[in-house]
């Protein structure tokens, strides 16, 4: 019963923040596009059904299939097979959750920003505008020069992928077809971090948009909530730890959503849901009644302690210089 009443109230809180708020800042990470049925990193069924032709080499789920391009068992054909299929996948077949459907309700006509460390475009694709997204690890959209022979040696992946797709067969394609630079002929890679060849060239632009809308909002006095949802430790200083650091320089709410790593940080009104995103549909529908004007009483377990050890291992807790490195 007190679990039932401190969840209630926790949604009552995030839809009264979001009701309130001038501004929303939403930041996404791989929590926020799980799927049942499409959960290919995590769950070895969907990883099987969507990658039958991987198994074989011993891969499991994509998360494994992150160090492929170094695997010297797999063949260059059915490395491109799995990335073309991938990449078409996630970036035009998988369909976006209703979670977006929510967060795309709740902000309705609020200025907004989105930071997402997701490569899928799933923002884009239900609605938000384009302008407003800042996807800092690159997207499945773009493919790239390996060798970097130019900066802005980025391509639009719709084309190649148009070519390559109906050549591959049982996980495999010619050799032929395997796509090179069309500048240098070199190799390609699809344009997500991965390593030091990534180039961010195509997000230079809303890197700078983000900041100056961040700096903006805490100028100009604006009441901000930020909805973080599945944004655990994985790659803290592009989602994370940014928005926290933004959030209490300009002292808004945070609204954080993750089954774990769902600690909130002392000093600044926040709550802490430890469920996965299916709980915006909740928050969408509730009234905002019942709310806490500070941090939740109730919620004292998940309090981070004081700031030391994160600015000891970054050298710092400044939105902004988190955001300008991932440049």
């Amino acid at each position: 019963q007190q679990a039932m009443n401190l969840r209630c109230m926790q949604i009552a809180t995030a839809k009264k923040w979001i009701d309130d708020a001038d501004s929303v800042l939403i930041c996404a990470g791989a929590g926020m596009s799980a799927y049942d049925g499409y959960n290919v990193y995590v769950n070895k069924d969907d990883f099987g059904r969507h990658y039958p032709w991987m198994l074989k080499y011993g891969y499991k789920t994509c998360y494994e299939t992150m160090g492929l391009l170094g695997d010297p068992q797999v063949p260059l054909s059915v490395k491109w097979a799995q990335f073309a299929t991938h990449m078409d996948n996630m970036r035009w077949k998988f369909p976006p959750n209703k979670g977006y459907e929510h967060l795309r309700q709740m902000v309705g006509d609020k200025d907004y920003f989105v930071l997402t460390s997701n490569v899928e475009a799933m923002f884009e694709r239900s609605g938000f505008d384009k302008e407003r997204i800042y996807t800092p690890q690159g997207e499945w959209t773009y493919y790239q020069c390996v060798n970097k022979c130019r900066e802005d040696s980025v391509f639009e992946s719709r084309p190649m992928l148009d070519k390559l797709l109906p050549q591959i067969n049982n996980g495999d394609m010619p050799n032929k077809a395997i796509p090179s630079c069309p500048r240098c002929k070199g190799p390609v890679f699809p344009n997500v971090r991965g390593g030091s060849f990534f180039s961010h060239s195509r997000y230079d632009e809303q890197n700078l948009k983000i900041r100056r809308w961040m700096r903006s909002q805490i100028d100009q006095g604006k009441k901000v909530v930020a909805i973080e949802v599945g944004a655990g430790f994985n790659t803290p200083m592009v989602t994370r730890m940014p928005t926290e650091s933004f959030i209490t320089e300009a002292g808004g709410t945070l609204i954080r959503i993750n089954p774990t790593d769902v600690e909130i940080p002392r000093n600044t009104k926040a709550v802490g849901i430890a469920e996965g995103w299916e709980v915006l549909a909740d928050i969408a529908a509730a009234s905002g009644n019942d709310h806490y004007e500070e941090v939740a009483p109730g919620q004292e377990d998940i309090v981070l302690g004081d700031l030391s050890r994160v600015i000891q291992y970054f050298g710092h807790f400044e939105w902004d210089t988190f955001l300008q490195n991932l440049r």
